[in-house]
């Protein structure tokens, strides 16, 4: 019998439910925005304020609109008119003005917003087309249509998922209706067309020139308020309230996830059926999950998903006030981790000046957005954080859904996802006693959050020591533990300095207390346990490949392993044997002047661990050689910005790094297929497959061990032009404007499906394997789980036992299943095909890569003594 939150012992008041529903209608108020991304930007269109704006600009845009109609000529036919000539102009200067004003806050490019408008006003005239069909042909008539449109509403708040829902239902009806869909182009023309009239009948917005700082030469018009406009919106405080995000935390249980026919998680309706069990699913996807559903196949996954957002959380108010306290003490002391970086400052003569200056403009210009950013999105979660502190028993829950893959999200913005600063705040509202014998999992959450060196003789991290060896770390720094978990302005100087500090300092506050309660103090601190690197483990137990195994503690019997050391050491030997003219991997022509020298000059920096980091734990989900690049060049601005402050020369030249991060992203990948052999052939493997599938014009899908179908949607894009006039504010001439949009075709993009199937097959069975071991735990009675993809927490009373799961689960998941080979048959299930070479549909399928043999075979049931392999 599964163990579940007994609502004996906490059961929500009416004051709870209440306070539920009051946070529910304030992220539906303000909370425009759907994730931390788009909360950045500014969406007014659907704010009360903003309705006598768009209210006053309707009837004179309608007039507009008609104006033109009148005016038209049928010498001379426009591509537009045909499709809006009988409509109704209110209506079309209504969905005009709103989508405008909405691209302001989206920043959408004007020909995405033509787009929009083009098949919200096809959608309208469907809508007429299916409600006079009904009328004719449905024994219901229209009662029966408004029936179908009501469901739809209560489905999606999404434009798209509403419409393809409506389109489906009349299918099934089998009405007959005479309307032929718009083609992208023909949407466009029309959209074109009501911007146009928008912009030259009022003065609510304008079209600018939006160049892009890291693209020079990339410019897009865009949407912005008139300066009028922007002067009403200030007066009438518009600016986004940040203190509600859309979805927010519950403070009662959420409603589980059930039949397909389930809403949501949320009580409050409106917010619920913004946020679908599975988020980012393709046509098809869907119909595969709704039959699942109905059949209880997925019920496993469910299960798992139900598990993790019924763990009641409370907010750590010891951390909370301290990060509170660094900030309005605006300590020199900068915590990177959790302290919004002050926004820099900019010379604006950099502008003009030479390129090195325009370069140092640009990339200042982008860290103070991204500052900027960051500082609005630290005070949200702050406003958040308070929120949930509201009484001393305050608890709260984190709704959850998949993605496409089946991973599983906490769906609010403010969770445990976050950075550590947020990550920190969490404690489990069900607290467990400490003993002598869990006091273990205390000291190991100490060290691991600790994460940098263990002593000033000793350079190695404490979350890649023995275990026995952190224990020792926290008795030899008892005293600045406590100080720090007793007062965190005073413990200061040791706490700031953690890998993770307010994950440390929420442990040091932990033992602090355990010490003044003694044996017996009820503690809520999440104990976690990481993965070591999880992709580099799911593919070397594809494989049963024990060498790579061994690299990421896969293997018992040896003390903690560090790949990224094992990669930096090979990273280093490839540079150097270049260097030397002795790399038999690369031929001549590959080995350029500028790779010579930026090996030579790598030789010199020197390459750890950290510059091997970002990269590895991208390169098993297909990162590319110029995202690597991308990826080493972020870091390379460290280098560069104390370059900048001495007055120094760059280390690795004038381009600031540029062709180095590019050297090194190959020295990384050369590396990594050499150490990690199981990674490489499986990616080739799984390559191979969706570009067979591609080829034939067919998606890559499978289904987990746990029942949930997985199915990938990549689709070429075709570049769709047309041209258009409108009239210069500034000159009053009329402008040619030619417009261009990337739109989806029906065929498979074969790169796209290539790049995409390793990284989604990977995280498919990272997901499993997660949902998996949330069920073993909370069959075993862990139910305090906190869960991010392959890092699993729990409280201190049920460490042990969580831990044991995660490897019980590991083995059950890779012990008698082949999964590339159940991938293989799922693709081969896709296509029709012939194994007769000389048959025109032969398929010569890639083989199943072979497991490891002799030496190398990997025994999966070993791993229940591996201490390290999630640590």
């Amino acid at each position: 019998m599964r163990a579940r939150i007994d609502l004996k012992k906490y059961i929500p008041t009416a004051d709870d439910y209440k306070l539920e529903q009051e946070r529910a209608e304030a992220g539906r108020s303000y909370g425009v925005e759907r994730s931390v991304k788009q909360r950045k930007r500014q969406d007014f269109s659907t704010r009360q304020s903003a309705q006598s704006i768009i209210s006053d600009a309707v009837p004179l845009i309608a007039e507009e609109i008609q104006a033109t109609i009148d005016n038209h000529k049928p010498k001379n036919p426009t591509n537009w008119y045909p499709f809006i000539y009988e409509l109704d102009t209110e209506m079309l200067a209504n969905i005009a003005i709103r989508q405008c004003v909405k691209a302001v806050g989206s920043r959408h490019s004007r020909p995405a917003v033509g787009k929009l408008i083009g098949r919200m006003v096809e959608a309208n005239v469907m809508g007429e087309v299916i409600r006079q069909a009904f009328k004719d042909f449905h024994p219901r008539g229209k009662k029966e249509y408004k029936s179908i449109y009501n469901r739809a509403v209560k489905r999606s708040d999404d434009f798209e998922r509403r419409l393809h829902y409506v389109k489906n239902q009349v299918a099934k009806e089998e009405i007959t209706m005479d309307f032929l869909d718009w083609t992208e182009k023909q949407c466009m023309e029309v959209g074109f067309h009501l911007i146009k009239c928008v912009t030259q009948s009022t003065e609510v917005v304008e079209v600018y020139d939006y160049w892009d700082t890291n693209k020079i030469k990339d410019m897009s018009h865009r949407f912005r308020y008139t300066a009028e406009i922007q002067n009403r919106i200030d007066e009438a405080d518009l600016e986004f309230d940040l203190s509600s995000p859309a979805f927010r935390p519950m403070v009662v249980p959420p409603i589980n996830w059930g039949t397909a026919n389930h809403v949501g998680p949320y009580y409050d309706t409106e917010t619920a059926i913004r946020a679908p069990l599975v988020k980012n699913v393709n046509p098809n996807q869907r119909k595969k999950i709704v039959k699942a559903l109905k059949t209880g196949s997925m019920k496993e996954c469910l299960d798992a998903v139900n598990t993790l957002q019924q763990v009641p959380y409370t907010i750590n108010r010891y951390t909370l006030a301290a990060i509170k306290w660094v900030v309005e003490s605006k300590l020199d002391v900068e915590i990177e981790e959790f302290v919004p970086v002050t926004p820099p400052i900019i010379d604006e003569n950099d502008k003009d000046g030479t390129p090195s200056q325009v370069k140092r403009y640009y990339r200042a210009q982008r860290k103070k957005s991204i500052a900027n950013a960051n500082l609005v999105q630290f005070q949200t979660d702050l406003n958040e954080a308070e929120s949930l502190c509201d009484k001393d028993d305050r608890r709260f829950w984190l709704p959850h859904n998949f993605d496409f893959r089946g991973r599983v999200y906490h769906i609010p913005a403010f969770g445990h996802h976050r950075q550590d600063h947020i990550r920190g705040l969490f404690m489990f509202a069900d607290k467990k006693p400490i003993t002598k014998d869990n006091l273990k999992h205390l000291y190991f959450q100490i060290a691991t959050t600790w994460g940098n060196q263990v002593s000033e003789t000793d350079e190695r991290k404490t979350d890649k020591i023995t275990l026995d060896e952190r224990y020792k770390w926290v008795e030899d720094n008892y005293e600045a533990i406590l100080l720090a978990g007793k007062d965190y302005v005073a413990g200061f100087e040791h706490w700031s300095k953690a890998d993770a500090p307010i994950q440390h300092l929420a442990a040091c506050r932990e033992l602090y207390l355990a010490d003044q309660h003694g044996e017996g103090y009820l503690c809520g601190l999440p104990i976690g346990f990481d993965g070591s690197n999880s992709g580099l483990q799911h593919y070397s137990m594809l494989m049963k490949w024990k060498e790579d195994a061994f690299k990421v503690n896969l293997v018992p019997n040896h003390p903690p392993q560090d790949c990224y050391s094992f990669i930096a050491e090979a990273d280093m030997n490839l540079a150097q044997r270049i260097v030397d003219g002795e790399c038999d991997e690369l031929n001549e022509n590959e080995i350029t002047n500028a790779i010579m020298d930026d090996c030579h000059n790598w030789l010199k920096h020197g390459i750890t661990r950290k510059q091997t980091k970002k990269n590895i734990m991208t390169w098993p989900y297909s990162v590319t050689l110029i995202g690597m690049a991308d990826q080493n060049r972020d870091d390379m601005e460290i280098i560069t910005d104390k370059a900048e402050e001495e007055d120094a020369p760059h280390p690795f030249g004038e381009d600031r790094g540029s062709s180095a991060s590019m050297t090194l992203a190959k020295l990384n990948s050369d590396s990594i297929k050499a150490v990690v052999a199981s990674g490489a052939r499986g990616m080739e493997f799984l390559r191979d497959l969706a570009g067979i599938l591609a080829s034939r014009n067919v998606h890559a899908e499978w289904t987990s061990i746990l029942g949930f179908p997985v199915g990938q949607d990549y689709r070429d894009m075709k570049k769709v032009t047309i041209n258009t006039e409108y009239i210069d504010r500034k000159t009053t001439r009329k402008v040619r404007y030619r417009g261009t949009l990337r739109a989806k075709q029906p065929t498979c993009e074969t790169k796209g499906s290539k790049n995409g199937i390793a990284p989604n097959f990977v995280h498919h069975m990272d997901s499993t394997h997660l949902m998996m071991s949330v069920n073993k735990s909370n069959e075993y009675g862990a139910s305090n789980l906190m869960c991010v993809h392959d890092s699993f927490s729990t409280d201190i009373e049920s460490a042990s036992v969580m831990l044991d799961c995660i490897k019980v689960t590991l083995i059950e998941l890779y012990e008698e299943v082949c999964h590339y080979s159940n991938l293989l048959e799922d693709c081969k299930s896709l296509v029709e095909y012939s194994d007769n070479p000389d048959d025109p549909d032969y398929i010569e399928w890639p083989e199943v890569p072979e497991k490891g043999e002799g030496d190398n075979a990997l025994d999966v049931r070993a791993i229940l003594d591996c201490d390290y392999a999630f640590a």
